[in-house]
């Protein structure tokens, strides 16, 4: 009797991880939404601007949200009920237009972008909602590492000024996590609903800045010739501490950290 009984729990074990790994692959396609109010390039951007005496002055510069399109592959495999392993790779791109309010011309306008690629191994649990054949729970989270870079550029309305920066691509380290809903669509195929939460901070360690200015006729009167005939280039360092230069903080933050929503499709291989 005791082997007869041993021997079907032998059985049913067996025939229980017989089912596993599930592998399964995922495409899905979001939109993110940055968390921080400044703008991709430039944190507490401290520039110089020059009155109409000629005397420079130092603001400081904030931007609007970035948001952007993000698309995710995921695959992985279920190597437990309920217990999967599975690797992300995922690209995003955030763009933002802001008036600069600080500026003593009010109405500089400015187009920030920023983008990375990353890859993310993770851990993903997930549960079949009671009542709901087929519908499941799902969360994953896990370390995210990835390359980021990031561009602004600028221009005045009436007259013309163009600013422009890009860094470097950056590598950088931080963390995600998903909560999600799966509907059927076929017997291998789930319709997936999330929301995303993305953390990265990265600080590339130089920047190329870029400024030229055409002034409008509009203006030509008000400024004198050094004001209308700046075009110049530089190399921002991280670490700058030159007083006679301002220093231009290119700590990349959004669209690195955001809360993205996701759509998507699940297939079982």
């Amino acid at each position: 009797m005791k082997k007869t009984i041993l021997l079907l729990v032998l059985l049913c074990s067996a025939s229980a991880f017989a089912q596993y790994p599930r592998w399964y692959m995922q495409f899905q396609l979001g939109y993110g939404h940055d968390l921080n109010t400044q703008q991709p390039g430039l944190t507490n951007w401290i520039s110089t601007s020059i009155d109409d005496n000629g005397d420079y002055s130092e603001t400081q510069e904030y931007y609007s949200y970035a948001n952007g399109p993000k698309l995710t592959f995921s695959m992985g495999a279920e190597v437990a009920r309920g217990i999967a392993i599975e690797g992300q790779l995922m690209y995003s791109y955030g763009i933002a237009d802001q008036i600069d309010q600080t500026n003593f011309f009010s109405d500089l306008k400015a187009t920030t972008g920023g983008q990375y690629v990353g890859f993310s191994p993770m851990v993903r649990l997930q549960n079949e909602i009671r009542n709901w054949e087929e519908t499941y729970v799902y969360l994953r989270v896990g370390p995210l590492f990835s390359m980021n870079s990031t561009y602004l550029l600028s221009e005045y309305a009436g007259s013309e000024s163009r600013y422009k920066l890009e860094t470097d691509w950056s590598f950088d380290v931080g963390a995600q996590g998903s909560l999600g809903l799966m509907f059927p669509v076929s017997r291998y195929t789930h319709f997936t609903v999330e929301g995303q939460f993305v953390y990265l901070m990265s600080k590339p360690s130089h920047a190329e800045y870029t400024e030229y200015e055409e002034w409008g006729e509009d203006r030509l009167g008000d400024l004198t010739t050094r004001q209308r005939e700046r075009v110049y280039q530089r190399t921002v360092d991280y670490n700058n501490t030159n007083d006679d230069e301002p220093m231009e903080m290119v700590e990349i933050q959004s669209p690195f950290s955001h809360f993205a929503l996701n759509l998507g499709l699940r297939f079982e291989l």
